[in-house]
Protein backbone atom coordinates (compact mmCIF):
# COMPACT_ATOMS: atom_id res chain seq x y z
CA UNK A 1 0.00 0.00 0.00
CA UNK A 2 1.59 3.45 -0.99
CA UNK A 3 -0.11 6.66 -0.03
CA UNK A 4 0.92 10.33 -0.21
CA UNK A 5 2.86 10.52 3.08
CA UNK A 6 4.80 7.30 1.81
CA UNK A 7 4.85 3.46 2.25
CA UNK A 8 2.46 1.28 4.43
CA UNK A 9 3.27 -1.68 5.95
CA UNK A 10 0.88 -4.21 7.45
CA UNK A 11 2.48 -4.77 10.83
CA UNK A 12 -0.72 -6.58 12.29
CA UNK A 13 -4.39 -7.59 11.77
CA UNK A 14 -7.44 -9.53 13.03
CA UNK A 15 -10.33 -9.43 14.97
CA UNK A 16 -11.98 -8.07 17.83
CA UNK A 17 -12.59 -10.22 20.65
CA UNK A 18 -12.76 -9.82 23.98
CA UNK A 19 -13.10 -6.75 25.77
CA UNK A 20 -9.75 -6.32 24.36
CA UNK A 21 -7.13 -7.01 21.69
CA UNK A 22 -3.62 -5.82 22.46
CA UNK A 23 -0.87 -5.42 19.62
CA UNK A 24 2.72 -6.18 21.02
CA UNK A 25 6.30 -5.83 20.00
CA UNK A 26 5.35 -2.92 17.57
CA UNK A 27 8.71 -2.17 15.78
CA UNK A 28 10.30 1.19 16.22
CA UNK A 29 11.67 1.63 12.14
CA UNK A 30 8.76 3.79 10.94
CA UNK A 31 7.68 7.16 11.15
CA UNK A 32 4.35 6.82 12.16
CA UNK A 33 1.18 4.28 12.95
CA UNK A 34 -1.89 3.97 11.55
CA UNK A 35 -4.72 2.29 12.63
CA UNK A 36 -7.93 0.87 10.63
CA UNK A 37 -10.86 -0.58 12.87
CA UNK A 38 -13.96 -1.67 11.08
CA UNK A 39 -17.04 -3.24 11.59
CA UNK A 40 -16.69 -3.20 15.13
CA UNK A 41 -19.93 -3.87 17.47
CA UNK A 42 -20.50 -4.37 21.27
CA UNK A 43 -23.80 -4.26 23.36
CA UNK A 44 -22.49 -1.19 24.70
CA UNK A 45 -19.00 1.10 25.43
CA UNK A 46 -16.96 2.96 22.81
CA UNK A 47 -13.87 1.62 21.10
CA UNK A 48 -10.15 3.01 23.27
CA UNK A 49 -7.16 3.48 22.53
CA UNK A 50 -4.39 2.68 24.98
CA UNK A 51 -0.72 3.05 24.27
CA UNK A 52 2.07 0.89 26.29
CA UNK A 53 -0.72 -0.66 28.38
CA UNK A 54 -1.23 3.04 30.03
CA UNK A 55 -4.73 4.12 31.60
CA UNK A 56 -2.64 7.11 33.32
CA UNK A 57 -3.70 10.12 33.01
CA UNK A 58 -1.03 11.07 30.11
CA UNK A 59 -3.36 11.33 26.83
CA UNK A 60 -4.59 14.87 25.96
CA UNK A 61 -7.71 14.15 23.66
CA UNK A 62 -10.77 15.95 22.28
CA UNK A 63 -13.05 14.36 20.22
CA UNK A 64 -16.34 15.92 18.19
CA UNK A 65 -18.80 14.03 16.94
CA UNK A 66 -21.45 14.83 14.41
CA UNK A 67 -24.73 13.72 12.77
CA UNK A 68 -27.07 15.49 10.41
CA UNK A 69 -28.45 17.55 13.36
CA UNK A 70 -26.01 17.24 16.32
CA UNK A 71 -22.44 18.40 17.45
CA UNK A 72 -20.97 17.25 20.67
CA UNK A 73 -17.57 17.20 22.23
CA UNK A 74 -15.81 14.95 24.76
CA UNK A 75 -12.60 14.71 26.48
CA UNK A 76 -10.33 12.06 27.53
CA UNK A 77 -6.81 12.56 29.65
CA UNK A 78 -6.47 8.08 29.94
CA UNK A 79 -7.97 6.75 27.00
CA UNK A 80 -8.18 7.95 22.93
CA UNK A 81 -12.14 7.29 22.39
CA UNK A 82 -11.71 6.84 18.78
CA UNK A 83 -15.34 6.52 17.61
CA UNK A 84 -19.72 6.81 18.41
CA UNK A 85 -21.46 4.42 20.97
CA UNK A 86 -21.43 1.10 19.57
CA UNK A 87 -24.31 -1.10 19.15
CA UNK A 88 -24.97 -4.98 17.64
CA UNK A 89 -26.25 -3.68 14.77
CA UNK A 90 -25.20 -3.70 11.00
CA UNK A 91 -23.95 0.08 11.16
CA UNK A 92 -21.15 0.88 8.86
CA UNK A 93 -18.37 1.74 11.00
CA UNK A 94 -14.87 2.91 10.05
CA UNK A 95 -12.29 4.57 12.24
CA UNK A 96 -9.05 5.41 11.15
CA UNK A 97 -6.09 6.34 14.07
CA UNK A 98 -2.78 8.18 12.99
CA UNK A 99 -0.09 8.36 15.70
CA UNK A 100 2.72 10.60 14.56
CA UNK A 101 6.58 10.55 15.60
CA UNK A 102 5.58 7.10 17.48
CA UNK A 103 9.30 6.05 18.48
CA UNK A 104 10.27 9.18 19.66
CA UNK A 105 10.48 10.44 22.88
CA UNK A 106 8.69 13.29 22.96
CA UNK A 107 5.05 13.70 22.88
CA UNK A 108 3.48 12.05 19.79
CA UNK A 109 0.49 14.01 18.39
CA UNK A 110 -2.79 11.81 17.48
CA UNK A 111 -5.13 11.98 14.93
CA UNK A 112 -8.54 10.21 15.01
CA UNK A 113 -11.74 10.44 12.06
CA UNK A 114 -14.28 7.81 11.55
CA UNK A 115 -17.70 7.50 9.46
CA UNK A 116 -20.50 5.60 11.32
CA UNK A 117 -24.14 4.93 10.62
CA UNK A 118 -26.41 3.51 8.47
CA UNK A 119 -27.32 3.60 4.56
CA UNK A 120 -29.69 6.28 4.95
CA UNK A 121 -28.00 8.22 7.63
CA UNK A 122 -24.46 9.18 8.20
CA UNK A 123 -22.48 10.52 11.01
CA UNK A 124 -19.13 11.05 11.43
CA UNK A 125 -16.18 11.54 14.29
CA UNK A 126 -13.03 13.37 14.56
CA UNK A 127 -10.45 13.50 17.30
CA UNK A 128 -7.07 15.20 18.05
CA UNK A 129 -4.76 15.29 20.54
CA UNK A 130 -1.42 13.63 21.98
CA UNK A 131 0.18 10.49 23.98
CA UNK A 132 2.37 12.93 26.63
CA UNK A 133 4.78 9.84 27.72
CA UNK A 134 8.52 10.11 26.47
CA UNK A 135 8.85 6.49 26.07
CA UNK A 136 8.54 4.99 22.25
CA UNK A 137 5.30 3.47 21.36
CA UNK A 138 5.87 -0.53 21.45
CA UNK A 139 2.22 -1.81 21.99
CA UNK A 140 -1.07 -0.50 21.19
CA UNK A 141 -4.21 -1.67 23.02
CA UNK A 142 -8.06 -1.77 21.10
CA UNK A 143 -10.51 -1.87 24.77
CA UNK A 144 -13.85 -1.41 24.94
CA UNK A 145 -14.52 1.35 27.70
CA UNK A 146 -17.31 -0.59 29.01
CA UNK A 147 -15.36 -2.94 29.51
CA UNK A 148 -18.27 -5.21 27.11
CA UNK A 149 -16.80 -7.62 24.33
CA UNK A 150 -16.67 -7.27 21.08
CA UNK A 151 -19.50 -8.68 18.94
CA UNK A 152 -17.73 -8.28 15.55
CA UNK A 153 -14.95 -6.21 13.97
CA UNK A 154 -11.39 -6.27 12.22
CA UNK A 155 -8.31 -4.21 12.83
CA UNK A 156 -5.18 -3.23 10.89
CA UNK A 157 -2.19 -1.89 12.11
CA UNK A 158 0.24 -0.37 9.68
CA UNK A 159 3.66 1.71 10.13
CA UNK A 160 4.00 4.46 7.69
CA UNK A 161 7.34 5.80 6.15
Amino acid sequence: VGGAGGAYTQLATGSLFGTSVTISSISGSYKHLYLQVIGAMASSGRIGIRLNGSSSAIYTYNRINMDETTITATGSATVINIGADLNTTTDYRQHNVEIQNYATTSFKPINVWCRFGTSGGASSSNGWGSFNDSTAITSLTIVNTDAVSYTAGTYTLYGVN
